[in-house]
C-alpha cells in the first residue's frame, strides 16, 4: 500500500503544478497495483486511499478535458464509498471531497 500512496502523492502534486500526463501515469501505477488485489486491499482497510486513487485520477482526467473518463473514476469512488462504508461519516467524505477539489 505504501507504493500506491507514494505514487497518489506524486501524481497528486504534478497533477497541481498542471504535468496532467505525468500525474495520469502515476495514478495508473497505482490503480494497476490495485486492480491486481482489490479484495486484498479493501479487507485490509485501504478503502480510503483506494477512493482517493480513483478520485485524483478523475481530477486529472477532468482537468484533461476527458469528462467522460473522468465521470467514470469519480462514480468508481463513489460507488466504493457506498459499497464499503468505513468509519468517515457522509460530512467527512464531502469535506474530503471539497478539500480535494480545492488542490
Amino acid at each position: 500500500m505504501i507504493q500506491i500512496s507514494l505514487s497518489n502523492v506524486i501524481g497528486y502534486y504534478l497533477n497541481k503544478s498542471e504535468q496532467y500526463e505525468k500525474a495520469l501515469a502515476q495514478f495508473q501505477q497505482s490503480l494497476a497495483i490495485i486492480n491486481n488485489n482489490l479484495t486484498k486491499y479493501i479487507e485490509c482497510d485501504e478503502t480510503m486511499e483506494i477512493l482517493r486513487t480513483y478520485y485524483h485520477t478523475g481530477t486529472c482526467l477532468d482537468e484533461m478535458n476527458q469528462d467522460d473518463f473522468a465521470i467514470e473514476y469519480y462514480n468508481k469512488a463513489w460507488e466504493l464509498y457506498e459499497k464499503y462504508p468505513f468509519e468517515n461519516t457522509i460530512d467527512d467524505m464531502w469535506d474530503l471531497m471539497n478539500d480535494m477539489t480545492l488542490l
